[in-house]
């Protein structure tokens, strides 16, 4: 899945909507294929989208 990844530091961007089961999978795969740096940007929440009448 992830070749040649050993020598590249991984940046997940993702929002607080991301399942920390799925995180964390994605972060074992990674340490798995020999990823020695792994950081998690969290990106900001999406707007909620307001009426006003």
């Amino acid at each position: 899945m992830f070749d040649n990844l050993s020598r590249h530091a991984v940046t997940i961007r993702a929002d607080a909507r991301l399942d920390a089961s799925v995180l964390a999978q994605v972060v074992s795969r990674l340490a798995d294929a020999g990823v020695t740096t792994i950081s998690l940007a969290t990106l900001p929440r999406p707007a909620i989208n307001e009426r006003t009448e």
